[in-house]
């Protein structure tokens, strides 16, 4: 679980910002949308995972991958993947130490992406 590089891809956000026109700045909408609406899907998946619950996990962190990787948190994503097909195999036994990975990433993903907003 490497945390050492940078939690955003770049090259993601500068994607959307090449969408943004003089009325709308897109980039700033969607982190304003990812902010809303990741802390309520992380814990609905830690939820799901305490509860044993492979289809709840999995339906939980497919949402959150494609996300995360929408907005350039790759390794975030990456976490969500593992989670979902943990989900998919009908086992999230394991699955706790990736919710907090998964977690804990958020937390390095959230002001690299205000950041970016207050930058726009």
């Amino acid at each position: 679980m490497n945390q050492s590089s940078t939690p955003i891809d770049q090259s993601k956000l500068d994607e959307l910002r090449m969408l943004s026109d003089e009325e709308t700045d897109l980039l700033s909408e969607l982190i304003d949308i990812f902010m809303d609406d990741t802390p309520g899907r992380l814990v609905d998946l830690a939820a799901a995972v305490g509860q044993g619950d492979p289809e709840g996990t999995m339906q939980n962190a497919h949402a959150l991958k494609s996300s995360c990787a929408q907005m350039g948190a790759i390794q975030l994503s990456e976490y969500c993947r593992q989670l979902e097909a943990m989900g998919r195999a009908g086992d999230v036994t394991n699955a706790q130490p990736l919710v907090a990975a998964a977690q804990s990433e958020f937390e390095r993903v959230r002001p690299a992406l205000l950041s970016e907003k207050s930058g726009a």
